[in-house]
């Protein structure tokens, strides 16, 4: 009888009894594809890098330059070579980092997540620059300065006086007006504050605002702007109250008639200057120039202490300047608590404005003509502690490029965009920030249509930002107890709660920093102090004179921060002896089931809207199951989110924000060095095999290959003589044969992504085969590997072999390969038949004296007995015991083109008639 069986691919499922005439138990360095068995060729070998790593391929516009890693003391030295270079020697050194867990490119940026957190290194014209995780933070004090007091008049003959009024304010003895409770009366009244208002606002509008200058408290803050527009490390809104009572109205009048009445309205307030003095590094902020162009300046519309509807004139009432200041002015009394200063103090304090800007900065009280002045008190703002409690928007008043920055040794007016602020929101806003001062630390990148994603994520909350930044400016020139000597160092413990931990951070800073020092104590202390972070629930201060102030914070509800706030009255901010005794948890706090997601083309800003809590469990790593249009960017599909509760799929709106749809499967991905990208499926390692997912479909492909109890080929004599003819290099030259079983060699296992060939390469760098999947024919095949890890370089296939060369898989070498195929057990259409084999022959596309046989026989699939051997092709001219299984043997050295199809085989059957 004669048998023609064709060749499959290497599989060990189903069991050996079941499988298929022709399937493999080994296919070294051959893959079943078209039909046919065709050879696995050695990558092309690039260069030698030596014992250095290459951990990533940055193209950039007229190089590709290879990064390389090597372990040095205390962490990772990074270097680069043009991957045209074939001198390692020749390679550059950029920076010696902390410990690099792993590494992307966003453009012409590379991003180094080490053990410490993000390192960010630039490509700038034909050489790298290091930059490091972010830049510095520059101080940057702020202070309101009299610039000068607004002066108006307007009279106006009212000829509806009512009676009443003019009744009682000609009446023998009284000097001042009175109004009777009457709706006469309050109608009347109502066009007087009318009257007044429309003064104070035109004279508002012609002489401050559009000046420049303020009269109403406001917030300002700073941002850094970035080479794209965008805006990050924003300072702390810092509260400039350079007044807390309500503008000055006077107002006198005459009768003119018996019915008439010529009233004088007079205005007297104080209007103000921004100033503003830089601190800090400036050399280190310069360094970072390619990404910081300069800083912004932004202030809030005015906060205003009366109301500018003056609708209801019972809210109105006159009175003399003795009972104003007793009353009315007492109540937001000063900013030294509890007393009003006297002429002749001259104190410093926190939250006021200076008479000047080269003096001091002190408290001050509007000034009176004289005891018969009559003022009228406008409608108080009832919302006004809220309305500055509650402020978020804030409005670009000026610009300062990065090159133009210096430190400054006194302050000096803001450099105002345009000088008319009347319409102030009609100016550029600034967009509030997520967290940019927290330090972030993840284990894993993944970059998507340009957009960085962080995963493994671990946190250290901001510290407190420097004071003379956060509140308004002071003078250290004042003498006084409180204040210390220029040595004197000032600390801030913020307690925050990270994912229900608490956990604090501190900041120092000497005086020398700011030029002055923030010496805060009871009677004279900040009115308003705001933490860039919303999860911050209370603040430490520790002065100068050895006293602890306990802040509890509240978080903003329009902002991404917290607060405090010491209100308007005079009860002093209480003094703690001991600081709170509030265990800390170690730094960083993880978060691990978060996923943060950068602006596009923008790896340094995070927006609250580009982060995502993935499950309650720990985000391992992304994917992306869309196929590939260049390095680093994809389609708008769904990217995958491998946690140890299983792979999720993550959605990106328009908007930028991520959305968690849903888990996809619950395998769990038992070893991220695996997952890998590929065409329009990501495949990875678990414990029930090598899982392809695609789109909401998962699917194992290694089914066929997966066995814990693997084929001994080493217990089949003369084997390792017949993997002796593939010449390989290696010491242990029948390690090839001793297969591994299959979990065991996915534990610690990479892939490589052949997109020319479609091949899906499975090594592990402590054995020496390898397996691959061939996407085009769905089969298995094995092949010789020396790979010690792998490279991210789509479209190509790198790694590195351990001889330190750069290795090529989608390129191949020209020649031939040896490969060595052995048959799972061939039953010839019978298994529990007893049969000889009188002839065998292969078939194929091939060379004759390229392929040499060996022909196997056994009765129990156990024991194995070798039939015969044959140097060419074919085996014939044998007889012999007879088995009921076979296995065929073939070492072929195949070229280009050439393929084993399959092989004939003449059989005889021995039947004897009895159940066997």
């Amino acid at each position: 009888m004669i048998k023609e069986i064709k060749y499959g691919g290497y599989s060990v499922n189903p069991p050996d009894y079941e499988c298929s005439d022709g399937d493999l138990t080994m296919s070294l360095n051959a893959i079943n594809e078209d039909g046919a068995i065709r050879g696995l060729k050695p990558p092309a070998i690039m260069q030698n890098i030596g014992s250095r790593r290459l951990v990533l391929i940055h193209s950039v516009p007229g190089h590709t330059n290879y990064i390389l890693a090597e372990d040095c003391d205390d962490g990772t030295c990074l270097s680069y070579i043009d991957s045209t270079e074939t001198d390692v020697d020749n390679a550059v050194l950029i920076k010696q980092v902390e410990e690099v867990v792993d590494i992307k490119t966003v453009g012409n940026m590379i991003v180094a997540a080490t053990k410490n957190g993000l390192r960010h290194i630039l490509w700038k014209g034909e050489a790298y620059k290091f930059l490091g995780e972010r830049p510095p933070f520059l101080p940057i004090s702020f202070g309101a300065y009299k610039k000068g007091e607004l002066l108006s008049d307007t009279s106006t003959v009212y000829t509806d006086v009512p009676p009443h009024t003019l009744e009682h304010y000609s009446k023998p003895g009284y000097n001042q007006l009175h109004i009777r409770a009457t709706e006469e009366d309050s109608a009347f009244w109502g066009k007087v504050c009318n009257q007044a208002l429309g003064l104070l606002f035109s004279s508002v509008a012609d002489a401050v605002t559009s000046k420049g200058y303020f009269y109403q408290p406001f917030f300002v803050r700073y941002a850094y702007r970035l080479y794209d527009g965008s805006y990050c490390w924003h300072s702390a809104p810092v509260l400039m109250l350079v007044s807390s009572v309500r503008p000055v109205i006077y107002i006198s009048g005459k009768v003119a008639g018996s019915e008439s009445l010529n009233m004088t309205t007079q205005l007297s307030f104080p209007y103000f200057a921004l100033a503003y003095r830089i601190f800090g590094d400036i050399a280190a902020l310069k360094n970072w120039s390619d990404i910081v162009s300069g800083i912004d300046i932004f202030v809030s519309a005015p906060i205003y202490t009366y109301n500018q509807d003056c609708k209801d004139s019972d809210q109105l009432y006159l009175t003399s300047k003795s009972s104003y200041y007793d009353n009315s002015l007492n109540k937001y009394s000063g900013f030294r608590r509890g007393r009003n200063p006297s002429a002749g103090e001259k104190k410093a304090y926190i939250g006021t404005y200076a008479l000047n800007k080269d003096g001091d900065y002190i408290d001050r009280y509007f000034v009176f003509a004289d005891n018969n002045s009559n003022i009228l008190n406008l409608p108080e703002n009832e919302n006004f502690i809220e309305d500055l409690q509650h402020t978020s928007l804030f409005y670009k008043i000026a610009s300062l490029d990065i090159d133009d920055l210096e430190k400054m040794s006194a302050m000096t007016d803001v450099p105002l965009i345009k000088t008319d602020l009347t319409n102030i929101n009609t100016l550029e806003q600034l967009k509030d920030e997520y967290n940019s001062h927290a330090e972030v630390v993840p284990r894993s990148l993944f970059v998507y249509n340009r957009r960085l994603a962080l995963t493994g994520i671990s946190i250290t909350p901001p510290p407190a930002m420097p004071m003379c930044s956060a509140v308004q400016a002071i003078s250290s020139t004042s003498t006084g107890s409180a204040f210390v000597q220029p040595d004197a160092i000032e600390k801030i413990r913020v307690f925050t709660r990270v994912n229900g931990i608490t956990c604090t951070t501190e900041y120092s800073q000497s005086a020398a920093d700011c030029d002055y020092p923030f010496i805060p104590y009871s009677e004279c202390f900040p009115r308003y102090i705001y933490h860039p972070d919303a999860s911050a629930f209370r603040m430490e201060i520790t002065a100068c004179d050895g006293n602890h102030y306990a802040l509890p914070l509240v978080q903003h509800p329009f902002l991404n921060g917290a607060y405090w706030f010491g209100g308007l009255g005079e009860t002093p901010v209480d003094v703690l002896n001991n600081k709170a005794d509030v265990p800390g948890a170690s730094l960083p706090i993880p978060i691990k089931n978060k996923v943060y997601l950068s602006e596009v083309d923008n790896p340094f800003i995070f927006p609250a809207t580009g982060i995502v809590s993935v499950g309650s469990g720990e985000v391992y790593s992304l994917s992306s199951a869309a196929k590939a249009l260049s390095q680093g960017q994809f389609g708008q599909f769904p990217l995958y989110a491998f946690t140890n509760e299983g792979v999720w799929a993550l959605e990106i709106s328009q908007t930028g924000a991520i959305v968690a749809r849903q888990p996809i499967t619950r395998d769990v991905c038992d070893n991220i060095g695996g997952i890998t990208q590929i065409d329009s499926a990501v495949i990875f390692p678990t414990a029930r095999g090598i899982m392809l997912i695609s789109g909401s479909q998962t699917q194992c492909i290694s089914d066929l290959i997966d066995t814990d109890i693997p084929f001994d080929l080493t217990s089949m004599p003369g084997m390792s003589e017949l993997h002796d003819m593939l010449s390989h290099d290696n010491a242990h030259p029948d390690s090839c044969l001793s297969i591994l079983p299959f979990s065991e060699f996915l534990d610690g296992c990479g892939m490589l992504y052949d997109y020319p060939h479609q091949h899906i390469i499975v090594y592990n760098a402590d054995y020496p085969y390898a397996y691959v999947f061939s996407l085009e024919s769905k089969s298995w095949g094995m092949m010789y590997s020396d790979v010690k890890f792998g490279v991210n370089s789509y479209p190509e296939a790198l790694a590195i072999d351990n001889s330190g060369n750069i290795v090529n898989f989608s390129k191949t070498v020209d020649g031939s390969v040896g490969a060595l195929m052995v048959t799972r057990p061939m039953k010839l259409d019978n298994p529990d038949i007893l049969k000889t084999v009188s002839s065998v022959v292969c078939r194929g596309h091939f060379r004759s004296d390229r392929v040499k046989i060996a022909l196997y026989g056994s009765r129990d699939m156990f024991s194995w007995y070798l039939i015969g051997s044959s140097r060419n092709h074919r085996l014939k001219g044998f007889r012999g015991t007879p088995y009921k299984y076979f296995r065929l043997a073939i070492v072929a050295d195949l070229d280009t083109g050439e393929s084993l199809s399959g092989v004939s085989m003449q059989f005889l059957p021995r039947y004897t008639g009895k159940l066997r």
